[in-house]
This record gives structure tokens, C-alpha cells and sequence, in this order.
């Protein structure tokens, strides 16, 4: 299962690592200095100028580095990946439902998943 947890002002897609520093660069001469490269994962080579919790608040902020910037900006969503597993057992005696709790323990949150 994923949310969007929160939302990026991102530079455009890019391949090419010298193209990225060049980009950061620029930006700095522009005055915007408060930057994030990615060099890895699905932003690789993209440079960051804010993490935002709603797409309004990014939209503004994009909209107010246009001002400063001639580079080309993207507003997208930051995913946050939850893993959902649902482990069914059954048993003849209560002892076996023990030994597996006390071997799965640390995976198990009986106050938020057992009813």
C-alpha cells in the first residue's frame, strides 16, 4: 500500500550527473541555495528545493522559485510505502499459538492488528 506523503519541488529529469551539478549550480547564482541532489532511486540526478506536506503549499512555493529561477521546475508527489502482511494461523493447543507468538513477536503489534 502506498500514501503520498508529502510533495517535491523538483528540476527536471535528467541522465546525465554533469547536467545535474550544472543545474545546482545555476541555482545557487540565482540564489537559491537551500538545495538537495538525488543520486539514487527513482529522483536520481534531481535537485530538490523543498519538501512540502500538500500540493497547494508546493504549487506556491514552485510558483515563487520561478521568480528567482529560469530553470524549469516540477511539483511531484513523495510516496511512503507501508507493507501490509496478514499472517493467518491455526492451531490444536494453546501452546502452539505461544511459541509462534514468542518467535514472531517483534513483527507483531497486538494492540493495533489482533482484535
Amino acid at each position: 500500500m502506498s500514501d503520498i506523503s508529502s510533495y517535491l519541488v523538483l528540476t527536471l529529469p535528467t541522465d546525465d550527473l554533469q547536467l545535474a551539478k550544472n543545474r545546482r549550480d545555476i541555482l545557487k547564482q540565482q540564489g537559491i541555495t537551500d538545495l538537495w541532489m538525488f543520486k539514487k532511486g527513482q529522483f536520481k540526478w534531481r535537485i530538490s528545493l523543498g519538501l512540502f506536506s500538500s500540493s497547494d503549499k508546493a504549487l506556491f512555493a514552485k510558483q515563487q522559485y520561478a521568480q528567482q529561477t529560469t530553470e524549469e521546475l516540477d511539483v511531484v508527489p513523495s510516496w511512503q510505502t507501508h507493507n501490509i502482511t496478514q499472517v493467518t494461523i491455526s492451531a490444536q493447543q494453546k501452546q502452539k499459538i505461544s511459541d509462534f507468538e514468542q518467535s514472531f513477536a517483534n513483527f507483531i503489534d497486538k494492540d493495533a492488528n489482533c482484535l
